[in-house]
This record gives C-alpha cells, structure tokens and sequence, in this order.
C-alpha cells in the first residue's frame, strides 16, 4: 500500500479541496488537477510518494505568464 501527499507552498492540499482535483488511475500515476488557473495557485508543488520501497519526493513551481 502507497501513501500520496501533496503540498502547494509548504501546505497540504486535501482530497476535498474546491481549487485542486486530485486522482489516481493505479499505484504509479498520480494526478493534481487545478480546473481554472489563478495568481493564488502560482508557487511550489510538491508530491510525496511513500511505499514499501521507500519514498519519492517531486517538486515542480507553476508560473502564470499574463499575454
């Protein structure tokens, strides 16, 4: 059994949360949707995968370019 966290800024975004959808299709894909982008989702991503084999921590920042 695997355990999946993620975080936006150092805070963890729940299953329930109204901005982010979060899913998984099998053990090995993990989703972090945001239906309509905004300044308030730019920052810091974090996903912390841990399993019998370990942990795999992913970092990734969202940047909003306005045209």
């Amino acid at each position: 059994m695997s355990t999946v966290e993620w975080t936006h800024e150092s805070q963890t975004i729940s299953a329930d949360s109204a901005d982010h959808q979060l899913s998984s299709s099998s053990a090995r894909e993990h989703k972090l949707t945001i239906g309509t982008v905004r300044e308030k989702d730019i920052g810091q991503y974090t996903v912390r995968l841990t399993d019998k084999t370990g942990t795999t921590v992913l970092t990734f920042s969202l940047n909003l370019v306005k045209e």
